[in-house]
Parts: C-alpha cells; sequence; structure tokens
C-alpha cells in the first residue's frame, strides 16, 4: 500500500472511531466499533473521474491567475496538473466541492492551456482523469494621456495628466529614453532643451501583476528661435501699377503673418498679398512671421518701393537755329523727373535710347526733323517733342536761332530713334561713323541723310 493510501486509510478508521464513541444525553455509554465495521465503511471501487466546473472547454480568460473549481467524492484528494506538471493537490469537502487558484509565483502565460483533474478516494483507490482545455489573453490596463503641451511650444516646462483603464494602478514614465520611473499624475517638467521631446507613460496594477505593455507616448517639440521672412516676390523699386502683389515665405513651415503698409496696423495676412489701388508716392511694406511655437519674428522684413503713374514731360534745352548753315547740329534735353532717360528719333524711324546731349555731325543740306521723350523709372513713357531744322552749305543762307537760342519746339508722338550722327557725302556715295552708344540710330540718320541727298537731286 502507498503512502498516501496508507494515510487515507488511517484517517477514515480515526473518524469511524470517532462517531462510535459518541454520546448522547440520554444514553453516555459508549460503543466499540469493530474491525468489521471499519471494513465495510471503506468504498470497494475506485472513485468516478471528478468534474472540473471553471474554466469551461474553451474559454478564453483574461487573468494569469485563473480559479480552477469542481466536484468529487466528499473527502477525495484531488490532484490538479496544469500542461503536465502537478499544479496542486486539494481535498474535496463533505459537499464534494474543491478549488484551487495558483499562487502569484505560479501565473499562467498567454495562450493554450490544459488542466487535467484526478481524485483518490480515501480507500487509496485513483479514478480516470478529467480534462479541459482553455486559453489565456492577459492584457494590462490600458494608459492613456489626457493632456500636455502644445505640439510646438516655446515653453520649456511641460505638465502631463494622464488615467488608466484599471481603477487601482501605479504608473511609471520615460521621458526621452526607455527607461522608465514611478510617476503620479499630474507629472511636471522643467529645464527642458529645444528640440523634439517625447513622454511614455505606463500603469500597472497594484499587485504588479499585469503592465501595460503598450506605454501611451505623447512627441512635441521645444521651439525657441523666431521664424524668418524672406519676399519672394515684389513689385519693381518705381512702379507705374496702383496695385502691387507680394510673395513670401518663413524660414518654419506652417507659420502664419501680419502686414503693415507705411505706418498702419499689422494685420494678418498671407502670400501672396496685394496692396491695392495705391496713390501715386513711396510706402513700405513690413512682413512679420509667427511660428507654431509663438515665437514672432523680432524685427519685421519690409520692402520699399513708389508708385508712379505719371509720364514725365521733357523740354529742349538746346537745339540748332532753324535754318543752320553747316553740317553739324547739337541738341541738349531736359525732363520732369530726375530719374528719366530719353528715346530720341530722327526721320520718322522708331524711337531709341539716347543721351541727353547729343550731336548730329555731317549733315546733308535740307530739312531735317528730330523727336525726343522721356521715360521715368516706373516705365511711364512722355510725349515726345520735335524740332524741325533746315541745314544749308557753310556761308550761304540765312540762320534761324531755335528754342535754346531763340527758336521753337513741337510736341509730338510719331516716330521711333535717337542717336548723334557723324556723316559726309563723299563724291557720289554716302559715308559714317558712329560715335555714340545707340548704334541704331546712326542708320536712321543715314537714312534721312539719303532722302535729303535725293530730294536735292530732284530738285
Amino acid at each position: 500500500m502507498s503512502t498516501s493510501s496508507y494515510r487515507l486509510l488511517l484517517g477514515a478508521l480515526a473518524a469511524l472511531c470517532l462517531n462510535a464513541h459518541a454520546t448522547t444525553e440520554a444514553s453516555p455509554v459508549s460503543t466499540a466499533v469493530s474491525p468489521r465495521q471499519v471494513a465495510a465503511a471503506l468504498p470497494d471501487a475506485p472513485p468516478a473521474a471528478p468534474v472540473i466546473l471553471t474554466p469551461t472547454l474553451g474559454l478564453l480568460l483574461s487573468t494569469a491567475l485563473p480559479f480552477f473549481s469542481g466536484t468529487a467524492e466528499a473527502g477525495a484528494q484531488v490532484t490538479l496538473s496544469l500542461d503536465g506538471n502537478i499544479a496542486a493537490t486539494v481535498t474535496a469537502d463533505v459537499n464534494g466541492r474543491w478549488s484551487y487558484t495558483p499562487s502569484l509565483l505560479e501565473l499562467l502565460s498567454n495562450g493554450v492551456h490544459t488542466l487535467v483533474a484526478v481524485s483518490t478516494n480515501i480507500a487509496g483507490q485513483t479514478g480516470p482523469a478529467a480534462s479541459v482545455q482553455f486559453s489565456i489573453l492577459a492584457l494590462g490596463p490600458e494608459t492613456v494621456i489626457l493632456s500636455g503641451p502644445a505640439l510646438s511650444t516655446a515653453q520649456q516646462q511641460a505638465r502631463f495628466t494622464f488615467a488608466s483603464s484599471a481603477l487601482l494602478v501605479s504608473y511609471e514614465c520615460a521621458l526621452d529614453s526607455d527607461t522608465f520611473v514611478a510617476c503620479d499624475t499630474p507629472r511636471d517638467f522643467t529645464g527642458l532643451a529645444e528640440g523634439p521631446h517625447q513622454l511614455q507613460v505606463r500603469s500597472r496594477d497594484l499587485l504588479g501583476l499585469l503592465t501595460d505593455n503598450t506605454p501611451a507616448t505623447y512627441s512635441w517639440t521645444v521651439d525657441l528661435t523666431p521664424p524668418k521672412t524672406t519676399f519672394t516676390s515684389t513689385p519693381p523699386a518705381y512702379s507705374n501699377a496702383p496695385t502691387s502683389a507680394f510673395a513670401f515665405q518663413a524660414s518654419e513651415p506652417r507659420s502664419t503673418f501680419t502686414c503693415a503698409l507705411d505706418s498702419g496696423p499689422a494685420l494678418p495676412c498671407a502670400s501672396p498679398h496685394l496692396t491695392l489701388l495705391l496713390a501715386d508716392g513711396p510706402y513700405t511694406l513690413a512682413v512679420r512671421a509667427r511660428d507654431t511655437a509663438g515665437n514672432q519674428e523680432a524685427e519685421a522684413t519690409t520692402y520699399s518701393w513708389t508708385v508712379d503713374t505719371v509720364a514725365p514731360g521733357v523740354s529742349l534745352v538746346t537745339s540748332p537755329p532753324k535754318v543752320l548753315a553747316g553740317t553739324a547740329a547739337s541738341f541738349g534735353f531736359a525732363a520732369t523727373e530726375a530719374l528719366a532717360t530719353f528715346q530720341c528719333s530722327v526721320g520718322g524711324l522708331e524711337f531709341q535710347d539716347c543721351l541727353s546731349n547729343i550731336t548730329l555731325e555731317n549733315l546733308l543740306p535740307g530739312t531735317h526733323t528730330l523727336h525726343v521723350r522721356a521715360v521715368d523709372a516706373a516705365g511711364n513713357i512722355g510725349v515726345a517733342v520735335s524740332y524741325t531744322w533746315e541745314t544749308t552749305p557753310a556761308g550761304g543762307g540765312t540762320t534761324d536761332p531755335g528754342p535754346g537760342t531763340g527758336g521753337g519746339q513741337t510736341p509730338d508722338d510719331s516716330g521711333v530713334i535717337g542717336g548723334t550722327l557723324d556723316d559726309e557725302l563723299l563724291g557720289g556715295g554716302l559715308g559714317c561713323g558712329a560715335t555714340s552708344p545707340a548704334p541704331a540710330m546712326w542708320a536712321g540718320a543715314l537714312l534721312a541723310g539719303l532722302m535729303a541727298r535725293a530730294r536735292r537731286r530732284k530738285s
């Protein structure tokens, strides 16, 4: 007989002896129990297989410490095995119930498990086994971060609050690392360096059995650097358009802008930005950027320009006499705007750029006309004035002074050319030499000379 069976038998005998010596109030006399009575009280067959009530077959449990229970013969020893290893031996009570819960050192892993139960009766007889298969998916509490700093901030301190799906938990935090330390909610951090940061928070139940395996995370950036605005498109420094368009960008994405025209208020604006229907005069647009962290550009970026929609006027300062005895004619021009340039035309040809002082040399005898107009820095083109004079051979004819010396000038907007001429008739041909930076004028002057020569021959 095995040791366990022997112990069961001794226990049964002791129980019978105690019952046999029981007394009543009517008859305090004890009665002796014979060995035959003890043998008759012992079971003569192996016990039936125990019944496993929990867990049921195929049950999915969410705890690593499941509760096992069932029924068996009263007083039977029920041996429980988990996944082939004996976990515990428990005794069925007088009602035949038994139960078992693993200790904290016996946490079951996630996955499929098999429980086997075998009972042994008081006679030491072992019955058939009962088994059940179940699964465990023990998930820790879920942690959520309730509040934190702005995703981009100029503050070097941050406060976080967080919570857990479990009621009684402790928390652990890891800032910019994977090293978790105990923390409470709310949690404050100070002295944060400029740059990106990340906080991880996980919760753990108070027994320490389950931990959030997917910590809540929060990422943000400490930004202490203001953005810088750059103009990418502007009107010219002198513009003849009353409406001007600007384009600009900031050194940091998602920045916002304010715009101020001259001494006006700084108002929210975006790129592209239009200044509408401005009167003539100088203007300055100031643009200032603010990044998502709240850093504002220290000084606004500015651009200055002038709106000018008025065309300049031109006048002849010097000119030859109306009848010129000779082959050279000199002119001087003046404009009503300081930065204006000039365009000249001789003989009705296209206007070309010319200087404010020109000399036409080696002119053929005959009638000549010069047109001149001014162009300002904004591109406005003024009305041309013209001057007509006649050249005669040196020593012949009369002279009539021009505007600069008593002659006159006529506004005109026809033709285009300009420059200084040096041409002469050599025998039956026409030769020239260019001395001005506007070579196209020489062609016009030569053409005018040829036309004059042709008129003389006809006469």
